[in-house]
């Protein structure tokens, strides 16, 4: 069995606790509790602050049942911190007056361990980070593993960082691989992306794991209800689910929890949940759009919205200088020239004509690139704001931004191409939507509008007529797909333009 020593041992990183409310009703549901009391043996294999395994000791405890020597030998857990092994131990000491064997949790990251013990039960909530937001270490060593396990079908996508591959469903393959006998109950609070996202989690979706298949039997969603003490509506969606090895007839229980707490029942042939995105996407009419017109983010500042992102309190696109209010509230005159009116969420879904706010953009226009050191000396203004704030835009990171920073243009955006400055953008609004509504922009005072980072999302148009003809096949995208194909209506993640690509076709 392999020690500790992972890159995430002394981190929270991914972490997402299990309040002792739904471990307990995870343990009833999935039957795993009564199973523990006729023998059998259960472990947690990311088990944290050992929610699961405290809630066993405290249903027994409410209802007067005796933990015996062999429920307490039955007990398992594996986890990255002994910190947190050592609570629990204690923890069952202390409340339960429970002492569990030290033999039976272990300090080990599940990731990397090769087992050779099988259990009766496995339970658990493990982190929920998608591969790209790994340390970099820690990724080189488990590149292998998603490979291994059927996540990915390459190293190099992973190592350069498009994968969004959750490194909960990796955990889930491997205690369904490695940790499970062949009529395991094996239930995991996982993220909704596993089964509501787009292409990143195809391979997981498959359940199959070195050659052999699995099943799906429950998939209870909580939506963005705000159980988790992280999650209180901001874009976060979590299900319960349930697996077993063996292949079988038995159908799918999928369940939706509605905002009173109530579950709903819903028919799996119904298209209310994004497994038919998997299984119904490549029968859906596909839509056709220009190459041009690819859906696209807006431009991102890598962290520094104080330095780009402000108001102009004296002065329009038109006069020579304007004066510039970042969101420091730091005030600077500097040349109109590369100053562009952002769009806000008031101006997509309210319909503000004005800007709101505004972005100093360095780029060419014809194609998209920073201007050179050259040509932004021509504008000492916006070069002296940006020699200010230097210091602060050489620490951001990223391939692209550490590779404009070594030719010395640390005033570029990411984000930015030819396709930013066309005339018309056709924009909607990309996270926490339940239905595109998207808007034609074409320009302010002169300036072309620019999209605001990944809460937006739009395609370039060429022309009014070219706009238009956007718009036709997004309203349509809208009328014909159930808004649910796209992803998590509600969640950071839908209307992300890797999501409309599902559907668009390109000439």
């Amino acid at each position: 069995m392999a020690t500790r020593g992972s890159a995430l041992e002394e981190s929270n990183f991914g972490v997402v606790y299990t309040p002792r409310k739904w471990a307990e009703w995870a343990l009833v549901e999935s039957g795993i509790f009564e199973r523990w009391l006729n023998g059998e043996t259960v472990v947690d294999p990311t088990v944290g602050d050992g929610s699961f395994i405290l809630s066993l000791l405290n249903i027994a405890n409410e209802r007067k049942v005796k933990v015996s020597k062999k429920m307490v030998a039955n007990l398992f857990g594996y986890d990255l911190k002994q910190s947190g092994i050592d609570s629990i131990l204690d923890e069952a000491r202390e409340k339960f007056k429970v002492n569990l064997s030290e033999e039976n949790f272990v300090c080990t990251d599940v990731a990397t361990t090769d087992f050779t013990n099988k259990f009766d039960c496995i339970i658990g909530n493990p982190p929920w980070v998608s591969f790209a937001k790994l340390p970099p270490d820690y990724k080189q060593t488990l590149k292998t593993r998603f490979i291994e396990y059927g996540l990915t079908n390459t190293s190099n996508s992973l190592l350069l960082g498009s994968s969004r591959v959750d490194l909960a469903a990796l955990i889930v393959n491997v205690a369904i691989s490695d940790l499970a006998k062949e009529n395991s109950t094996i239930g995991f609070f996982l993220p909704g992306s596993m089964f509501f996202g787009g292409s990143a989690h195809e391979a997981f979706r498959s359940f199959e794991v070195k050659g052999k298949r699995y099943q799906l039997t429950k998939l209870f969603d909580f939506g963005m209800e705000p159980i988790f003490n992280t999650n209180t509506k901001h874009g976060t969606s979590f299900v319960y689910a349930e697996f077993r090895k063996n292949i079988d007839e038995s159908k799918l229980l999928e369940r939706k929890l509605d905002s009173e707490g109530n579950w709903i029942s819903l028919d799996p042939k119904s298209g209310n949940i994004s497994l038919t995105l998997d299984r119904g996407a490549k029968q859906v009419r596909k839509f056709k759009l220009p190459m041009s017109a690819k859906p696209r983010q807006g431009v991102n500042t890598g962290g520094q919205n104080s330095v780009f992102f402000g108001t102009v309190i004296n002065g329009d696109m038109n006069s020579e200088f304007l004066t510039f209010k970042n969101l420091d509230a730091e005030e600077v005159e500097i040349e109109s020239k590369w100053v562009f009116p952002l769009l806000m969420r008031q101006n997509i879904k309210e319909a503000v004509v004005e800007p709101i706010r505004y972005v100093i953009l360095c780029h060419d226009p014809d194609n998209g690139k920073p201007i050179s050191l050259d040509q932004l000396k021509q504008y000492p203004k916006t070069l002296k704001y940006f020699e200010n704030h230097k210091t602060k835009l050489l620490a951001r990171k990223g391939v692209m931004l550490n590779a404009r920073n070594k030719n010395g243009e640390f005033w570029g955006l990411m984000g930015v191409g030819a396709y930013s400055f066309q005339p018309f953008k056709v924009v909607w609004l990309s996270a926490g939507e339940k239905e595109l509504n998207p808007k034609i922009f074409d320009s302010w005072q002169g300036k072309i509008w620019q999209s605001n980072q990944s809460m937006q999302a739009f395609c370039a148009g060429e022309s009014k007529e070219q706009a238009n003809e956007i718009m036709c096949v997004l309203q349509g995208i809208s009328r014909e797909l159930d808004p649910r194909l796209l992803g998590m209506p509600g969640t950071l993640s839908w209307g992300q333009p890797g999501k409309l690509k599902e559907f668009l076709e390109f000439y």
